[in-house]
C-alpha cells in the first residue's frame, strides 16, 4: 500500500543541512552541498538560499567570508554557530 505521509525535510520549510531531496556534507566543503531544493533555508541568514547574498561565494569583509560560502554552514559547528548568533 502507498503511504500519503509527507516528509517535513521535502515539502515543509528546512535548513539546508536537512535537505531531504540533496544530501548535505558536513565535513567536505564540496559544490554539493550549493545545491538546494525551493524549500531549504540558509542556516547563518534565517531566510530562503534564494535570498542569501553568501549561498555559493564568499566575499572578503562580507558576512561569512572568513568562513567560506554559507551553504557549508550547519549547526554541528561552533564557528556556524557564532557567526549565526551575531547576524
Amino acid at each position: 500500500s502507498s503511504s500519503n505521509a509527507l516528509n517535513p525535510n521535502v515539502h515543509y520549510p528546512h535548513i539546508r543541512q536537512l535537505c531531504g531531496v540533496h544530501p548535505f556534507d558536513p565535513l567536505a566543503k564540496s559544490a554539493g552541498n550549493a545545491k538546494h531544493c525551493e524549500k531549504c533555508y540558509c542556516f547563518v541568514c534565517d531566510d530562503l538560499v534564494s535570498k542569501c547574498e553568501h549561498w555559493k561565494i564568499s566575499l572578503a569583509g562580507d558576512v561569512g567570508g572568513s568562513r567560506g560560502p554559507h551553504c557549508h554552514a550547519h549547526n554541528e559547528d561552533e564557528s556556524w554557530m557564532q557567526l549565526k548568533e551575531r547576524v
